[in-house]
């Protein structure tokens, strides 16, 4: 059974989730996370004061300049958004909403680079953000592990080339460890626990959410970050520790995602070349030019060099299992499915 992060904290069998090197004495009451000391309480509490964030985004949307690819992108989501809007009803607009309308529509024909709307309208677009209202115009992404019968990697090309050269190119696992040990398996659940949680949570949308992807990624999968405190010697240890990072990072969200993303590691586990895939995409994601600007510096990108030969290791290391070894893993992730839903029901 997989315990819940509050049962864990409970019980403070766990470091600082600041300094990472004491044992924590105490919670923060507002964001939850153990701390040890004053100094730790003092120096987190500036980075978990709801004000403090809300001013900080604030006035970064004041000073931002929006790149060209920003620009572009807001084009084509404002051009979609009119055009799956012409269906609506617009006997129901005053002629003043009509003519601001056409003049909202020319800017985007025009693709002007700064399309003024009032504070009225702004107002508008959050609180549609908010209440979900603009989901209808956002094609929803289905991850290619809901199809049931994928081909085999070992019998069959990779869609990608790159991706058919780099799987091809994989040495044995025993040429690059001796004697493997079994529970590498637990360190690849939790990177693609972790990569499913990030997808879906960008709704597999990653052209232009780079950083904040990674970022995400990295917080979330101790194994990815490096970042390991405690061992990760069992499957379910595995999906707990992605689940708790989860929780720290957006509570709301990790409780409406996590379930399903257990599912989601499942079906998976279910298909090697399922597995095979994710995991490129990793490989391939750590490898954009984007990712290297986002984390330049020496640690930075000494992070990616070990985060992608991690991932190389992984991909040998799942090519060197049958298809039965992987469908046994797929089965204990369903068990755990299965009792963190009969817990939550």
């Amino acid at each position: 059974m997989i315990k819940s992060s509050t049962q864990t904290f409970g019980l403070l069998d766990c470091l600082c989730l600041y300094c990472n090197r004491k044992n924590a004495k105490y919670i923060c009451p507002q964001c939850k996370i153990p701390y040890c000391s004053l100094r730790c309480y003092q120096s987190h509490n500036l980075e978990c004061t709801e004000n403090f964030y809300q001013e900080q985004v604030l006035n970064g949307l004041k000073n931002k300049k929006p790149s060209k690819e920003e620009i572009s992108k807001f084009h084509k989501i404002l051009a979609s958004v009119n055009e799956q809007g012409k269906d609506l009803d617009l006997e129901c607009l005053t002629e003043e909403q009509e003519k601001r309308l056409e003049i909202i529509e020319s800017q985007i024909d025009e693709k002007q680079e700064n399309i003024e709307l009032t504070q009225a309208e702004i107002q508008c677009f959050e609180n549609d953000i908010k209440n979900g209202n603009l989901l209808k115009y956002i094609e929803e992404w289905k991850p290619w592990w809901l199809e049931e019968n994928p081909q085999n990697p070992d019998i069959a090309e990779i869609t990608a080339d790159s991706w058919k050269s780099i799987y091809n190119s994989l040495p044995p696992i025993t040429a690059l460890c001796k004697s493997p040990s079994n529970e590498i398996v637990f360190h690849i659940a939790n990177a693609l626990w972790s990569f499913a949680y990030v997808w879906r949570s960008y709704n597999g949308d990653t052209e232009y959410n780079e950083s904040d992807m990674c970022s995400l990624l990295l917080e979330i999968s101790d194994v990815l970050s490096g970042e390991i405190h405690h061992e990760i010697s069992s499957l379910e240890t595995s999906v707990y520790k992605a689940i708790e990072n989860a929780m720290i990072h957006d509570n709301e969200v990790a409780k409406r995602l996590n379930l399903a993303i257990i599912y989601d590691l499942f079906l998976i586990f279910k298909h090697k070349s399922h597995i095979v895939k994710c995991l490129l995409s990793l490989y391939e994601f750590f490898g954009l030019e984007q990712i290297s600007q986002f984390m330049k510096g020496r640690k930075g990108n000494k992070k990616i060099q070990n985060i992608r030969k991690k991932l190389f290791f992984y991909l040998s290391f799942i090519k060197s299992k049958s298809n039965e070894k992987l469908i046994e893993i797929a089965d204990q992730l369903l068990a755990i499915y299965n009792s963190k839903k009969a817990i939550l029901h």
